[in-house]
Parts: C-alpha cells; structure tokens; sequence
C-alpha cells in the first residue's frame, strides 16, 4: 500500500476517533457520521444506533464487536471499502 494512502487512511482513522484512544466505536461516530441523510434512517426503517453499528460493521472482518482498532487489519478493510465506495 503506497505512502499516500496509508497517511489519508490515518487522518480519516483520526478524525472518526474522537476519543483519541486508537478505537472507533458508536460513541465516535455519534460525532462524526451523519445518519440523518441514510435512507433507511429517513424512512424510519433504521435507528440511529442500527446504522452506526451497520457501518461500524462494514470495516470488520470474521467477529464484530462493535469496535475498529486502529491496526493493519481494520486499515485493510478500511481501504477495501474506501475503494469500493471510489468505484460508484
């Protein structure tokens, strides 16, 4: 992975971690993620908290526990969803 996108995957790593303690949880995100534009948030189908743990869901692999650590394989997935979100 080039230089360049390992530093952009740090400072958005940085900017969800609120807390500053190398965890993103809902209690980050709450702050950074605006749910009021998701779909299904509009439609009433998803709460708040069903979206933050969804999207917290997509930057895991295997079990999920609600948390991404800042380590090479949540950046890994990071990256993969970053570039699948490029892509549309």
């Amino acid at each position: 992975m080039s230089r360049c996108r390992v530093d952009l995957i740090n400072k958005a790593f940085a900017k969800m971690d609120v807390t500053g303690d190398e965890v993103i949880n809902a209690e980050d995100l709450k702050r950074t993620y605006d749910v009021t534009q998701h779909p299904k948030f509009k439609t009433g189908e998803w709460s708040r908290e069903r979206i933050l743990k969804e999207f917290l869901d997509t930057f895991q692999l295997g079990e999920k526990d609600d948390k991404v650590k800042r380590s090479l394989r949540s950046v890994h997935c990071i990256v993969l969803y970053s570039v699948a979100m490029c892509t549309y």
